[in-house]
């Protein structure tokens, strides 16, 4: 058993939190070292993992949680609000405050689901993000870190602080248990020009609302992942679900990044572009960007419904809720010029294109509410805060009720 499965084990019965938990380090000094590390493997077998490799780990496999809603809460409508919406770390962090207090919608969600949200890193501000936004809604939250950056100058300087990003549910009805899944490692994020530590991880709260219990997980893909690695993690997640929780009404919110595309490397992400324009791009970009489920990332959804977990009926089926260009679309296709060139003589399109990103899964035990007050599950467009679109991604609205 190696350490990082001791620390799960050891933390397996931590599952009623305290009542605030914040998660701390004084590993700043030590980010430049780790960064010239070509690998976990090489990193994990340094004298410098054994001085700070358990208090990394450590950090890993912990949460936070803060009460700053109320014990007990009465809804004021008959159904559950949820928005799940991937805030691109926080960088925009005051016009996502003004939209979340102000936007009509958006401001009446009883549980948010933020798939990728920072920790003490400079582009966010140095925030707390999942933190500050519970305080200042006045919500209950839970914040999982999945992974530590290092981003150093040439100097082997830092601005971030503690270089975390993890998952986080933000909800107006008290938690009563968490749970933590960590998933497979597949891509290493210690190779490569950024470099990251950590697995991707899928956060499971139990919410006690008036309506009864339900379990809310969510969870937040890596980037450079191939259509069978999503379908590999969407199915480990899935067998490392407690059983128990699967017994209660289940909503999962979901960023998994599914593209439609190979996103392991350069190469790979190039040759599935030259695949797209063979079967002819404009008809993959209308029939297949904002439809991942129906071919090229079909077997997630299909190892998501084995499980019990259904898409069809919570989600805006063909509704965008990410866009970018196609040239911006692999993270590190900058520092591949070759490919990117290439990319750019095959593709001849550099128009800003539509994909579904975004997912809502629940089980038998909850249902779209039809009550006349409720919205159809939808995205939601155009946010813009002084000029500027607060994140790549829409959020994804749902009111649901509990099935008796």
């Amino acid at each position: 058993m190696d350490l990082q499965d001791k620390l799960k084990e050891s933390l397996k019965d931590q599952r009623v939190p305290p009542v605030v938990g914040v998660i701390n380090h004084d590993l700043k000094s030590e980010f430049a070292k780790i960064a010239g590390f070509s690998s976990s493997r090489s990193f994990q077998k340094s004298s410098l993992f054994k001085q700070i490799g358990t208090e990394m780990e450590r950090i890993l496999c912990s949460y936070e949680y803060g009460t700053f809603g109320e014990e007990s809460v009465n809804l004021k409508k008959p159904f559950i609000r949820a928005v799940l919406w991937h805030l691109e770390q926080g960088v925009n962090y005051k016009g996502i405050l003004d939209a979340l207090r102000n936007r009509p919608v958006l401001n009446e969600a009883d549980v948010f689901f933020f798939p990728g949200v920072d920790l003490g890193m400079q582009r966010s501000g140095n925030q707390n993000v999942a933190r500050d936004l519970a305080i200042e809604l006045g919500y209950h939250y839970i914040f999982v870190p999945s992974f530590f950056h290092f981003n150093v100058d040439a100097n082997g300087q830092t601005e971030d602080l503690l270089g975390l990003e993890g998952a986080a549910i933000l909800s107006r009805f008290p938690v009563e248990t968490v749970d933590v899944v960590q998933l497979p490692l597949i891509h290493d994020g210690m190779k490569g020009p950024k470099k990251s530590y950590g697995n991707d991880k899928l956060l499971i709260a139990e919410l006690r609302t008036p309506q009864g219990f339900i379990q809310t997980a969510c969870l937040n893909l890596s980037t450079r992942l191939s259509q069978k690695d999503r379908a590999k993690q969407v199915r480990a997640m899935c067998d490392s679900i407690p059983k128990d929780r699967m017994a209660d009404a289940f909503l999962v919110g979901a960023n998994l990044k599914t593209s439609t595309y190979n996103m392991k490397s350069g190469l790979r992400f190039f040759m599935s572009a030259v695949n797209k324009v063979y079967r002819g791009f404009d008809y993959i970009c209308s029939d297949h960007h904002t439809h991942p489920e129906t071919f090229f990332d079909r077997k997630v959804f299909e190892a998501m419904q084995a499980f019990g977990l259904d898409y069809k009926t919570v989600n805006p089926i063909g509704g965008a809720t990410f866009h970018e260009k196609l040239s911006s679309l692999f993270p590190f296709l900058e520092s591949e010029d070759k490919y990117k060139t290439a990319l750019n003589r095959v593709v001849k399109n550099n128009d800003v294109l539509d994909f579904k990103y975004d997912w809502f899964f629940a089980n038998h035990a909850l249902k779209v509410s039809s009550n006349h007050q409720a919205e159809k599950p939808k995205v939601i467009s155009h946010l813009f805060h002084e000029g500027q679109p607060l994140s790549h991604h829409d959020p994804v609205l749902l009111d649901f009720e509990i099935c008796d």
